[in-house]
């Protein structure tokens, strides 16, 4: 019986997931600070069908005993395995299970939906469907479509994409954390949206560098090499003058300035947005394609591939290939 992940905008879905925030010693002058975790909360049976056979019980017994389950990288990443703990505010939370990435759909930590309430995840982000008997793609699709009218709506078969629960097949933040490291920050009180990173971080991070055709920017220190390098393919191509507008890259703000969101890749100074004012987000982007072709050879997702459009966008999706690199 094929499973079938579904990616859409702007409905949500049971049983779903969300971002959460987890606490650590907090920076001076913050209220409730986190390092902009993406957990996922979900109903344990519901969920069992969409995990390795040979995991299952691990991962529902953890659910069910109100414990987390961690993915391999997250555990990594924090030194952590079963028996160790989370703090979340003043809600301290025990690792039920170390599983594979994919079992926890990526994210950092998998919860069930009690203890997720009560750590404030509150938004449905995907949908797992375990459709009966023989279901073709144009039948899952043409289903979606009855089930979610007018929704941008994109299909996958299983496997077709690795990240298929975060959004738009882009890196999760656990990836993002592993290459450019892991802040820690607080919401703004004047707007939530935006956060104060930790200083710490920040000067270990965050640089402003000179690059070809754009000039002075200011990104994370380990996307200049693919940058600069794209930015002079670019310009040896003949193209220099079709990129008029640096519209920035780095910014601490979560995913379309939302609240509940996890942190945006600009927050790691890990995407940069080019000629802003011809390409609006939801617009029909104008990038020229050869252009887009250069940056994805170094490695670069392009944000007019995504579900909802972003034609200023390219984000570090990848390592450049060897022929990109020379």
């Amino acid at each position: 019986m094929p499973s079938y992940e579904k990616e859409y905008v702007p409905l949500t879905i049971l049983p779903a997931s969300c971002p959460v925030t987890t606490a650590v010693p907090p920076l001076p002058g913050s209220a409730a600070d986190f390092r902009g975790k993406a957990s996922f909360s979900v109903d344990p049976a519901a969920y069992a069908p969409f995990v390795a056979p040979s995991d299952r019980e691990e991962i529902t017994t953890a659910l069910r005993s109100g414990k987390a389950v961690l993915g391999e990288s997250s555990a990594k990443l924090r030194h952590l395995g079963v028996g160790g703990s989370m703090t979340f505010d003043s809600r301290t939370i025990r690792i039920g299970a170390v599983v594979p990435d994919p079992d926890v759909g990526w994210s950092e930590m998998l919860v069930s939906r009690a203890v997720g309430r009560s750590l404030g995840i509150v938004d449905d982000r995907y949908l797992l469907a375990e459709p009966p008997g023989q279901m073709t793609l144009p039948r899952f699709d043409a289903l979606m479509q009855r089930l979610i009218p007018d929704a941008a709506i994109r299909t996958l078969a299983p496997g077709g994409s690795t990240y298929m629960r975060i959004a738009s097949g882009v890196n999760p933040p656990i990836v993002m954390k592993e290459i450019f490291g892991e802040f820690s920050a607080y919401p703004q009180a004047a707007d939530p949206a935006y956060l104060t990173v930790d200083p710490t971080w920040y000067d270990a991070h965050i640089v402003t560098r000179s690059v070809p055709i754009l000039g002075s920017v200011t990104c994370n220190r380990r996307l200049f090499p693919a940058l600069i390098g794209a930015l002079s393919d670019v310009q040896r191509a003949g193209l220099g003058n079709e990129l008029t507008v640096y519209s920035g890259c780095y910014a601490a703000r979560t995913v379309a300035r939302s609240p509940t969101a996890p942190p945006s890749q600009h927050a790691y100074g890990a995407a940069i947005d080019i000629n802003a004012p011809e390409n609006p987000y939801g617009a029909r982007p104008t990038m020229d394609p050869r252009i887009v072709r250069i940056f994805e050879h170094w490695g670069f997702l392009w944000g007019g591939r995504f579900l909802t459009p972003d034609g200023m966008h390219f984000e570090y999706g990848s390592k450049p290939t060897a022929d990109a690199i020379g």
